[in-house]
């Protein structure tokens, strides 16, 4: 462990790893889950966490968790910015969980459910209760209770949603060519 820094704040905690550092806030947590959080960073917020997950950041809010649940060694790059009670997470080893993004709003989530082989490049902007699981290259812009899933392992792609209230977009068989609008 070297490289660590907690600048300020109150009760933030570093573990285990490289280049990490909490700036202020509040009850932040920087930790270890079977692979260190190396080059990761906290700007103040509380009781934000990152979990396993190298060079990702959490700037300000509350309660958001960057979690890699199941201990994949390519979770990483993933951020983030403000916001309450949002969270990048992953619950099997999935090859490849990283350049994820969310920014502001509520209760939001980019998951791996499924075991697809990537859940990359994928974004939250705003809203609440905002969610998008298994899939790449995917965002939901605003809105409330919008849904983007992928399913039986199989990711979706470069699917958006803009705006408004309970709309979905997700893949419920192993159909390889279907497109959604």
């Amino acid at each position: 462990m070297y490289y660590n820094s907690i600048i300020g704040g109150n009760s933030n905690y570093i573990e285990e790893g490289y280049g990490m550092g909490i700036f202020g806030g509040s009850s932040n947590q920087i930790t270890f889950r079977g692979h260190a959080s190396s080059y990761s960073f906290i700007g103040g917020g509380e009781s934000n966490n990152i979990n396993g997950s190298d060079h990702s950041s959490i700037i300000g809010g509350q309660s958001n968790t960057i979690q890699n649940f199941s201990y994949s060694t390519n979770f990483e790059v993933n951020v983030i910015i403000g916001g309450v009670t949002n969270r990048l997470s992953n619950t099997n080893p999935t090859p490849a969980f990283g350049y994820n993004t969310i920014i502001g709003g509520s209760s939001s989530d980019i998951t791996e459910l499924n075991n697809p082989t990537s859940v990359y490049f994928n974004s939250i902007i705003g809203g609440d209760d905002n969610h998008i699981s298994d899939s790449n290259n995917s965002s939901i812009l605003g809105g409330e209770s919008n849904q983007i899933t992928g399913n039986n392992g199989i990711a979706l792609f470069s699917d958006t949603i803009v705006g408004g209230s309970g709309n979905q977009i997700d893949r419920k068989s192993t159909c390889l060519n279907s497109s959604h609008i």
